[in-house]
């Protein structure tokens, strides 16, 4: 079951490094994908470990 929820917060971390992209190419950045991209990529990372480590 956390591969799952870090897969999902995967595909949310690579949209808002889309957002994040398409702002920077309009010249109208905002803060909010990019912390939102990081949260979510460090948080995934940390739940496939912690999958990967209890075998689920």
């Amino acid at each position: 079951m956390l591969i799952y929820v870090a897969m999902i917060l995967g595909a949310v971390s690579v949209v808002c490094t889309g957002l994040t992209a398409r702002r920077l190419a309009t010249d109208r950045p905002a803060l909010t994908p990019p912390v939102t991209a990081l949260c979510t990529a460090v948080l995934s990372v940390g739940l496939m470990l912690a999958a990967a480590y209890t075998g689920r």
